[in-house]
């Protein structure tokens, strides 16, 4: 059994460098995964295929971009 079975993880910054890796992780694991991006939509795309998750444009700094996911 993997520890994030059934559990949906939202990483910001994930279209590369560390979020990437983190959010890889999180899928190995099992996890649901929200691939978190700001400008980088091609790479943030190529990342949620690989976790077979979905990618999210917002602004962490924007409360109402971040309100609208």
């Amino acid at each position: 059994m993997t520890r994030f079975a059934d559990r949906v993880v939202f990483v910001t910054g994930a279209s590369r460098g560390l979020g990437r890796d983190i959010a890889l992780a999180f899928a190995r694991e099992g996890a649901l995964v929200a691939v978190g991006y700001h400008t980088k939509a091609e790479l943030a795309g190529a990342v949620a295929a690989e976790c077979g998750g979905r990618a999210v444009q917002l602004d962490v700094r924007d409360a109402a971009s971040v309100g609208s996911v």
